[in-house]
């Protein structure tokens, strides 16, 4: 009898975990078959900087060596790059870069991404997967994306506590410029670019609509990154993502009530969809962005109550009150 109740614990204990591990997955996680997953690399460009003359550089990485010269940096032509290099901020600022970005860092970046991308080509096959670089740009934007490639500027992902940050970002900012969140950015950073050229954009209608949009994006970086948890997508702190759970049905109330699901009103998207310390007219242990947290739930709940729908089915649906009314969302 004992050895029974010791073996029906044991078997419980196992499936708490299972559900435990799971309770993040979407209903389209699986397994990839061997043949399936990807094996990425991310070539140092901003390593190749110091190692190689130009010459070379142009020979490794073809046209990015003038869109990295003249749109990320401003500078004229390739005789400005020693002169450029050469600066002691900038200098410094490689050598933290080095620091921080390890082959053993690199490497776990980009094995995250060989997932991630392989989750992507599973479910559209005739979605591109780019060539990855890493760059500097002395904290200018963070991402390129052109021509099969996409290249980020990693001096804005040393980490949370890197002592330039106090005085260059917003406070709201720091807590994801860190190694960690660099796969899920850079993910995001391609499907925004490859999906608007299949068609999928940012919506210039209502406030439902901008929801929706980042709703569906946030959905398909949970498809891609199964063992991240939700507020890591999402891009919140712990204590951003539990107000969120906590605060769900408050949140839909306070849009509802002052009818601005259905608002063109720019400043009215801005508010909910729009990076900040807080939202505006919720307190102010709200996130910014709460907009995301509310697409996602309204997507997940669509999802879920129409097994008929697939991924590329759910990008391609244009109309958002009738996602809404087939979410059946009730916080």
């Amino acid at each position: 009898m004992k050895k029974m109740l010791l073996r029906l614990a044991v078997v419980l204990a196992a499936s708490l975990c299972c559900c435990a591990c799971n309770s993040n997955h979407t209903r389209f996680y699986t397994r990839l078959a061997e043949s399936e997953r990807l094996d990425l690399a991310i070539d140092r460009f901003d390593q190749d900087l110091y190692a190689l003359d130009t010459v070379q550089l142009r020979q490794k990485y073809g046209s990015y060596l003038d869109l990295y010269l003249w749109q990320v940096m401003g500078l004229r032509s390739c005789d400005s790059l020693p002169r450029f290099l050469a600066d002691s901020n900038v200098r410094r600022l490689s050598a933290d870069v080095t620091r921080i970005y390890t082959p053993e860092r690199t490497d776990a970046v980009a094995n995250e991404l060989s997932q991630a991308f392989s989750y992507y080509k599973h479910y559209f096959p005739q979605g591109q997967v780019p060539r990855l670089l890493f760059h500097f740009s002395g904290f200018g934007p963070s991402h390129v994306v052109a021509d099969s490639l996409l290249s980020t500027s990693i001096d804005n992902y040393l980490g949370a506590d890197f002592p330039d940050y106090q005085y260059i970002a917003y406070q709201y900012e720091i807590p994801t410029m860190t190694p960690e969140h660099l796969p899920i950015d850079m993910m995001r950073a391609w499907l925004t670019v490859d999906l608007a050229e299949a068609g999928f954009v940012e919506s210039n209608g209502n406030l439902l609509e901008g929801m929706l949009y980042y709703g569906r994006l946030m959905y398909l970086l949970k498809v891609c990154f199964p063992d991240r948890e939700e507020y890591e997508i999402l891009g919140y702190t712990p204590e951003e993502y539990a107000w969120c759970k906590r605060h769900e049905g408050h949140v839909w109330g306070f849009v509802s009530e002052r009818n601005e699901l259905f608002s063109d009103d720019r400043m009215v998207q801005a508010h909910y969809l729009q990076p900040g310390p807080f939202t505006p007219g919720l307190v102010e242990q709200s996130p910014g962005c709460v907009g995301y947290f509310v697409g996602l739930k309204i997507i997940e709940s669509y999802m879920k109550r129409n097994k008929d729908v697939d991924l590329p089915g759910l990008l391609s649906e244009s109309d958002a009150q009738k996602i809404l009314q087939n979410s059946y969302y009730r916080p």
